[in-house]
C-alpha cells in the first residue's frame, strides 16, 4: 500500500513538470513542429522502501529533463 502511494506521487509530479515544461497540459499540441507529449516509459526507482515501478512521461524531442527520475542515471 505505501509503495501504491509513492508510486502515485512520483507520476503526479512527473505529469506536473512535463505540463509545466510544454506550457500546456496533455498532449494538446497546436502545431505539427511543436513539441507535445510523447508517452511513457517504465522505470524503477529505488526508494527506502523498495524498488518502486512508474511510469515516466516522455516529451517528443526529449528535452524534458525530471529531476526526480533522471534519464540513465543509477543509484
Amino acid at each position: 500500500m505505501l509503495t501504491q502511494l509513492v508510486e502515485n506521487v512520483f507520476e503526479a509530479v512527473l505529469k506536473v513538470g512535463l505540463a509545466e515544461h510544454l506550457g500546456r497540459e496533455g498532449g494538446g499540441g497546436t502545431s505539427l513542429g511543436s513539441n507535445m507529449c510523447n508517452g511513457i516509459r517504465m522505470k524503477t526507482v529505488l526508494t527506502q522502501i523498495g524498488p518502486v515501478d512508474i511510469e515516466v512521461p516522455r516529451d517528443c524531442d526529449g528535452s524534458f529533463e525530471q529531476v526526480i527520475a533522471p534519464k540513465r542515471k543509477r543509484p
